[in-house]
């Protein structure tokens, strides 16, 4: 009799601890982590601008003729992305490229009637990307090639006017961070400073063959959407 007792009293513990076993397994198994790894397709839309400067040189000789000048050039844009990432533990990394239509420009004005202005077209770039995955927020650097159309005009108020249009070639570098918001779709914010070089109108101007070189350097802010593949 004290047997059975001893049974049943046994049987009524490992009941009562099961439920409690359970729980306990539960709140300690390993949670399910988010998958930075695949190929995305997004859109992205920004704002950026910074200082550039611009010279007026005697052309073809190329002997400096005034400046150099600082103006500020500033505007909005957007465009499309496409990547791809691979993740290894915490650790993403991959390459992405953009291409962006862009209304940033500036204006300097020499004077009398006188004025240069610069507008940026289009932007694009080809950019390696490295981070630190913490689930579902990831955090990178990227870095990489960068290219702009650049027009430029160069502007004697109703006598004359000389443009050009250039391809620049550069580098950019930044950092973001992306939220991945469900299984496919992620957004992010990314900061990124560009510097496409220095690009140039020649002709014949202002009473002269002048040339006016400037830089073409842009500070820039987006906010975008992909998804996954």
């Amino acid at each position: 009799m004290r047997s059975l007792s001893a049974s049943v009293s046994t049987l009524g513990l490992l009941i009562c601890m099961s439920p409690a076993a359970q729980a306990a397994d539960w709140l300690t198994a390993p949670t399910s982590l988010y998958d930075w790894s695949g190929t995305y397709l997004g859109a992205q839309v920004g704002y950026g601008g910074g200082s550039s400067s611009v010279s007026e040189l005697d052309w073809p000789a190329g002997t400096l003729n005034q400046g150099p000048y600082s103006y500020d050039t500033d505007g909005f844009f957007g465009g499309i992305h496409a990547g791809h990432n691979v993740q290894s533990g915490s650790f993403v990394f991959g390459a992405e490229a953009d291409l962006e239509y862009s209304g940033i420009d500036g204006t300097f004005a020499f004077g009398g009637g006188d004025f240069y202005d610069k507008h940026i077209r289009w932007t694009g770039s080809v950019r390696g990307r490295a981070g630190a995955a913490f689930d579902r927020v990831l955090v990178y650097a990227t870095a990489g090639l960068a290219f702009a159309s650049v027009n430029m005009k160069a502007i004697d108020t109703g006598i004359s006017e000389i443009s050009n249009t250039e391809t620049a070639f550069g580098w950019t570098a930044g950092a973001g961070a992306e939220y991945a918001f469900d299984n496919l779709w992620s957004t992010r914010l990314e900061y990124r400073y560009a510097d496409y070089g220095e690009t140039s109108v020649s002709g014949s101007i202002y009473g002269g063959d002048f040339s006016y070189p400037t830089s073409n350097k842009v500070h820039a802010v987006r906010l975008g959407v992909s998804r996954k593949f």
